[in-house]
């Protein structure tokens, strides 16, 4: 089925209505630098348990500020490459995360490039951003100027392999000599985490459930009486109505942003001019249950290319893309209107 983009208003974070009776089992928790709620409807308290097993371990896999025994993780990565290692072996499971840009390209059968745009090895820059948000200080330009022009150099790429011998699969990452890559996985992690705990549930034949992985991504099945959920967009009248079996990303510029001078700056930075892009303010991107690992990433593949949409016309896909931009509380390019 070929793919229909739908465009709707979007200002801040989700809200629920509706939601079922206080049935079942509720747990929350503080994971990727946010408050995530498990709902579960069926199942027991274990597979709650369960859940937050695997939150907690990648929230650790891929923590870019703390290292943990036994375990190398992006922090880990980050301070052998700074070191001066070129080759650094890693788990299967952070090789998965990593591979996601290009595994999102090559399901688009490389229509698009988002491995170009939401670059996961520019941490760098990613974190002097921050630190100028939380300041309230512009980084310095020729800082910014020279970053790009390593970008462009090719200093913040990497590759990552697998391969197999007959006792055991292993995973590297090599990056050349004085590398500039710095991992931040912010912009795919809970989209990743999602589609694991989405696999638990299946497995367990869990389907009501809601989980709300913190402001910026939801897993949605369904509720105990079998009905959707009504999925309110905050600072908005509008509702996303009887939403079920649905995952839900966005990338918003409202999580963490500044004014200097009369003028926001955020965290979602365009690697090709090093400044935050002021494209749009929030993307959210709503699909089904399948390949849905893609669409945080996609959410900010959207929010820093303009011409994103471009890339799929003439795309046939297997399922639908429900796409929604806003600038400055406007509609943009909307068919839906409130």
């Amino acid at each position: 089925m070929k793919k229909v983009l739908i465009f709707i208003l979007f200002l801040s974070f989700f809200s629920l209505f509706g939601c079922a009776k206080s049935k079942g089992f509720t747990k929350t928790i503080f994971v990727f630098d946010t408050t995530v709620t498990i709902n579960l409807y069926e199942g027991d308290e274990a597979n709650v348990d369960d859940i937050v097993d695997i939150l907690n371990y990648y929230h650790k896999l891929t923590d870019a500020y703390h290292t943990y025994e036994g375990m190398t993780n992006v922090k880990s990565i980050n301070d052998s490459i700074k070191s001066g290692q070129t080759e650094i072996e890693i788990s299967n499971d952070l090789a998965s995360i990593l591979r996601v840009p290009k595994d999102v390209d090559a399901f688009f059968h490389n229509n698009i490039k988002t491995n170009d745009v939401v670059m996961l090895g520019i941490g760098e820059l990613t974190n002097i951003w921050k630190e100028a948000i939380k300041n309230r200080q512009l980084p310095n330009e020729d800082t910014i100027t020279q970053i790009v022009q390593d970008i462009n150099d090719g200093k913040y790429n990497y590759e990552v392999t697998t391969s197999a011998t007959t006792s055991a699969t292993t995973s590297v990452i090599t990056v050349e000599e004085n590398s500039k890559v710095q991992f931040d996985l912010g912009a795919i992690t809970k989209g990743y985490v999602a589609t694991i705990v989405h696999n638990y549930l299946v497995e367990k034949d869990i389907k009501k459930y809601m989980i709300d992985l913190g402001q910026s991504t939801i897993l949605v099945g369904e509720k105990e009486n079998g009905k959707g959920f009504n999925v309110g967009v905050s600072g908005t009248n509008y509702v996303l109505k009887n939403v079920k079996n649905s995952f839900i990303g966005t990338a918003s510029i409202l999580e963490q942003k500044t004014t200097i001078n009369g003028k926001t700056y955020h965290h979602i930075i365009d690697p090709r001019t090093g400044y935050p892009t002021d494209t749009y303010d929030t993307v959210v991107v709503v699909t089904p249950m399948h390949n849905f690992d893609k669409t945080d990433l996609l959410s900010t593949f959207f929010m820093i290319n303009p011409n994103a949409l471009s890339f799929f016309d003439g795309v046939n896909l297997d399922y639908d893309y429900h796409i929604h931009f806003f600038k400055d509380g406007k509609l943009l390019n909307g068919v839906l209107t409130l």
